[in-house]
């Protein structure tokens, strides 16, 4: 098996164990790269040169006994919207972002835990599309099948983790970027508490919503990533499953409306967590439709704040969907803005005394539909992209508007070979038990370790391959 298809701590342990070179690592992962790209263009850009210098470097201060922290000598590439020193992001757009002298701040948490820095992967233009359809850079192509959507709008973050050329890589979520791309392209993802990890150095979509977490191939590697990041303690934890845990699973909401394919995935998660000694409990969460509308209030009005300065001068350079919900975010006054940052408190205690009076965890789709084709939308104006999009953050885009963190996980395949996936939904800094609940799930099942079969000419749908 290449050393491309290893999980990132089966990784980090060879590395520690002295069998496998940083180098090594690289070039495995340029080869996949070059590979596999040219089927689902995840990449936005690497830096094979600097990348292989640092890589030659952690070689060296292993073998002087100087370990830097726990991702040493691992090459890394993240959403391209990170600031690094007098380099800016491209944003998956063609308007130019100015750059800065500081570096992302989970850039230098990275650096400090001895990560490689390979470069960046796609996006959806300016994070602002859930589906990964990007007219201004191209689409990246879904490993699984390229005919079909990465999510969005971490998409190269999750096409790349699934097509074995990144072990792991820095996605941001402010609707459901890291959990809806985690989800079509069937690799683990975590949205964190909102706060928890420094989202400085990183070109904004909603200030007071943006939540930076990793994608990853397992509950364990996300873990790796989030410690490493956050100067949480996640992995020393994700042991077994806590005695008497109590899942709770929605009345209503989170299952209303959804696709029968979909509520089969979630069915399959249920039982398998019941397999494992977990209690199932029905609960009924309160808010949500209003959370939603909330939520979107203050994307729409922050994501024009932040454009503004760009707008004017660059209007041109913007594709015709994004720079239409720019100019949208206006026509919310300072009222609408301000009664929905007001509601999220009470919402949040409301929520919480709802779900978490009864259940240890929340379990719920991330997708209401399987994941759709490329071409259910047709162009960059077709109608057909407001409703997909809804659909596709519905169900999590309250939780980014209630702060909490969210784990999501592959959970089979659809009719059509796609993935499938749930979110483990938990109380404010819960990462941990979400981490225990998600690594149990896994070692369970081998939803996780299925892996797309790509060729140059295409990905071919299907249950995938285990690793051999």
């Amino acid at each position: 098996m290449s050393l491309a298809h290893s999980s990132l701590e089966d990784t980090c342990a060879a590395l520690a164990a002295g069998s496998i070179r940083s180098v090594d690592l690289l070039d495995a992962l340029l080869d996949q790269a070059r590979r596999v790209d040219p089927v689902i263009h995840a990449i936005a850009e690497w830096d094979e040169d600097r990348a292989r210098a640092q890589a030659g470097q952690r070689d060296q201060e292993r073998q002087r006994g100087v370990v830097r922290g726990a991702l040493h000598g691992v090459p890394l590439a993240h959403k391209d919207l990170l600031f690094r020193p007098h380099r800016a992001p491209w944003c998956g757009s063609q308007v130019p972002v100015p750059p800065q002298t500081q570096q992302a701040g989970v850039l230098s948490r990275l650096e400090v835990a001895g990560a490689v820095d390979l470069g960046s992967v796609q996006l959806s233009e300016f994070a602002y599309n859930p589906t990964g359809h990007n007219w201004a850079r191209g689409h990246v192509r879904n490993p699984w099948n390229p005919d079909f959507v990465t999510g969005g709008s971490s998409s190269g973050s999750a096409a790349s983790v699934a097509a074995r050329i990144n072990f792991a890589s820095i996605g941001s979520d402010t609707a459901a970027s890291i959990r809806v791309p985690a989800a079509c392209c069937g690799v683990t993802g975590l949205k964190p508490t909102h706060g928890l990890v420094d989202a400085s150095g990183c070109v904004p979509l909603s200030y007071s919503l943006d939540t930076l977490g990793p994608i990853a191939r397992s509950a364990r590697d996300c873990a790796l990533v989030l410690d490493a990041i956050a100067g949480t303690r996640t992995l020393a934890t994700a042991h077994e499953l806590p005695a008497g845990l109590r899942v709770g699973v929605a009345s209503r909401y989170f299952v209303d409306d959804i696709h029968a394919d979909v509520a089969r995935g979630l069915e399959d998660a249920l039982t398998a967590l019941r397999g494992l000694g977990a209690q199932i409990t029905p609960v009924t969460p309160t808010g949500l439709p209003q959370a939603n509308a909330n939520a979107s209030v203050i994307i729409m009005s922050e994501a024009t704040s932040a454009h503004r300065p760009w707008m004017a001068p660059h209007a041109a350079r913007y594709s015709p969907t994004v720079l239409e919900r720019l100019e949208q975010g206006a026509q919310f006054s300072a009222a609408d803005y301000v009664g929905a940052q007001r509601y999220r408190a009470p919402a949040l205690a409301d929520f919480c005394d709802a779900v978490f009076a009864n259940a240890d965890v929340l379990v719920a789709p991330v997708i209401a539909i399987p994941v759709p084709r490329l071409d259910d939308v047709s162009a960059e104006n077709d109608p057909a992209m407001n409703r997909i999009a809804r659909d596709m953050t519905r169900l999590t885009r309250p939780i980014n508007y209630l702060g909490l963190p969210a784990l999501s996980l592959p959970v089979g395949r659809d009719s059509r070979g796609m993935p499938l996936a749930v979110q483990l939904i938990g109380r404010p800094h819960s990462e941990a038990l979400l981490i225990q609940v998600g690594a149990a799930l896994q070692r369970s099942t081998d939803w996780h370790r299925l892996r797309p079969s790509i060729t140059p000419h295409r990905a071919t749908s299907g249950a995938g391959d285990l690793p051999r």
